[in-house]
C-alpha cells in the first residue's frame, strides 16, 4: 500500500505544470526555502513555526502551506497540516521579521513580484 505522502505527492502533481516534481506555481518559495535553510527544518522548531507564520502572513491557506513546506522540506503534507506551527500573537509580527531576514538573500522580494503561477511580472 502507498505511504501517505506519496500518495499526497501525486495528487498535487496531478494536472499541473511541475519542474523536477514540485508544482510550477510552489517552484520559488521551495528554491528559495531551501537555499535559506540548507540542512531542512523540523516541525515544531522556532523555525518551521516562523515560517508557517511567515507564509501564512504572504496570503496562502494552510494546504498550501503544508504543500509547500512539503516540497520544500520533504516533511509529509499530512504531518505538516497536521501539525501547523503557531506563533504567539504577541511574537507574530517579530518572527515574520525574523524570516524575512532569512529568505532575503535568497531571492524574497523576486518571489513577492511572480504571480499566482510563478511567473515574474511582465516586462512593460
Amino acid at each position: 500500500m502507498e505511504d501517505q505522502n506519496a500518495y499526497f505527492r501525486r495528487l498535487h502533481t496531478q494536472h499541473v505544470a511541475t519542474t523536477d516534481g514540485i508544482p510550477n506555481g510552489y517552484l520559488t518559495p521551495v528554491r528559495i526555502f531551501r537555499s535559506a535553510f540548507p540542512n531542512g527544518i523540523a516541525i515544531n522548531t522556532p523555525d518551521y513555526n516562523a515560517l508557517c507564520a511567515f507564509v501564512s502572513d504572504e496570503g496562502y491557506g494552510h494546504r498550501q502551506i503544508a504543500q509547500i513546506l512539503d516540497f520544500a522540506f520533504d516533511l509529509g503534507y499530512v504531518n505538516v497540516l497536521n501539525n501547523l506551527g503557531l506563533v504567539a500573537p504577541e511574537a507574530w509580527k517579530k518572527e515574520i521579521a525574523r524570516i524575512e531576514e532569512v529568505l532575503r538573500p535568497h531571492g524574497l522580494e523576486a518571489w513577492r513580484l511572480e504571480d499566482e503561477y510563478g511567473h515574474p511580472p511582465k516586462a512593460r
